[in-house]
């Protein structure tokens, strides 16, 4: 990409004070006006909208970005309105959570599977309980051996998220750890995303105690999961999922106020965002989706809670059926939008989650394989971690 030179002072950015962009228009035009086997003059004196590009929710998209286009230096990360991340201390070795969900129906498999994957490279774990997975009375067997301090997890347990809820805190009562507050969980209660998608989950005053029980909690409990995903898969372009998500989170704390402070009711939200091989809407949608939520806060009276967690799903949507071995490259490019967007924990859907199990004659094992190493080679490989919010390094 061709970049401008600065401009002299008081110059209009679109003369020929910047010597590179007229040239570059010209070839354009040029180039357009063979195509179209037309004369350059009949283009207009701006041939380069031609090249414009718009999404699915009416933006825009320039064919090139220069220094004509650039905005004032945002705040750093962990600075409200947490465009550039939610934290300013993040460890750099180890960049964002890698996470899997772990759908096991039995405890023996499900701990084989949870203990096997953070051997192999998971920082993180999501756990299907109840009808998604392991029964809730096995959940103390599938959980032995976690370090909770260690690993963050997050339930999907649905309408069995009271008793799961219940039996995961009494495993935790149980659990030595020298900071409780390192002990991150998310309960992943879902009620008005998971009535709009017709998936079974707690009703919402159910989802507000549960929020009461965790605010008084040691550990950092997050009771109420904000799921943008089932919008998406609904076929919601990135502007509408992040509407009714925020629309979403905040009917949650209308809810949570009525028993909670404001900044209470903040703690106990988090989100979860698909990420799609649309590399540059996926980094933009994630840094929108912490401004806005930010601006919720900040009328909330409460801007410094105004960074919640997010927790990037590889979008279903765009997996292919036909030539599934291609969803290899498109988990790629979204986990690789997710982890620059600033995403705080990312799950990769194995390439051929689409298809019924074993079509295509490769274990279970291998395709989780293939996306945990997906994030892994993004992580410490190509080191994607090491730098802070690296989107806003160069344009």
């Amino acid at each position: 990409m061709a970049i401008a030179s600065e401009p002299a002072a008081g110059a209009d950015p679109g003369s020929s004070a910047v010597p590179e962009y007229p040239a570059w228009r010209k070839g354009v035009a040029g180039v357009l006006a063979k195509a179209r086997k037309v004369d350059a003059a009949e283009l207009g004196p701006e041939p380069e909208k031609l090249l414009n590009q718009t999404t699915y929710d009416g933006l825009t998209i320039a064919p090139l970005y220069t220094r004509r286009d650039e905005l004032p230096e945002l705040p750093l990360p962990g600075v409200y309105p947490f465009v550039r991340g939610g934290s300013g201390t993040r460890d750099v070795h180890r960049g964002w959570y890698v996470s899997a969900l772990i759908g096991a129906e039995n405890a023996a498999a499900a701990n084989q599977e949870i203990l096997s994957g953070l051997e192999n490279g998971l920082s993180a774990i999501w756990l299907g309980v109840g009808d998604h997975g392991v029964p809730v009375a096995d959940l103390p067997a599938a959980l032995s051996g976690l370090l909770f301090e260690l690993a963050p997890l997050t339930l999907h347990a649905g309408a069995a998220m009271n008793e799961a809820a219940t039996a995961l805190f009494e495993i935790l009562d149980g659990y030595g750890a020298p900071e409780r507050s390192d002990i991150r969980i998310g309960l992943g209660a879902a009620p008005l995303t998971g009535r709009f998608a017709g998936i079974a989950d707690v009703a919402l005053p159910d989802a507000v105690s549960l929020a009461v029980r965790s605010a008084a909690r040691a550990e950092t409990v997050r009771a109420i999961t904000v799921d943008g995903t089932v919008f998406h898969d609904a076929g919601a372009a990135d502007v509408q999922e992040l509407g009714a998500a925020v629309a979403a989170g905040l009917e949650y704390l209308r809810a949570l106020t009525g028993q909670l402070s404001a900044v209470q009711a903040l703690r106990q939200v988090e989100f979860r965002f698909a990420a799609t091989d649309d590399q540059f809407a996926t980094i933009a949608k994630f840094r929108a989706a912490r401004q806005l939520w930010a601006r919720v806060a900040h009328v909330c009276g409460a801007p410094s809670e105004g960074s919640a967690p997010q927790h990037a799903v590889t979008s279903a949507a765009m997996m292919s059926r036909r030539d599934p071995w291609v969803n290899l490259l498109r988990t790629t490019l979204a986990a690789f939008g997710a982890g620059v967007g600033g995403a705080d924990t990312v799950t990769v859907l194995p390439f051929d989650s689409a298809l019924p199990p074993g079509e295509l004659g490769v274990s279970q094992t291998f395709s989780q394989r293939m996306a945990r190493n997906t994030q892994l080679l993004l992580l410490e490989e190509s080191h994607l971690g090491h730098v802070q919010d690296p989107a806003a390094g160069s344009w």
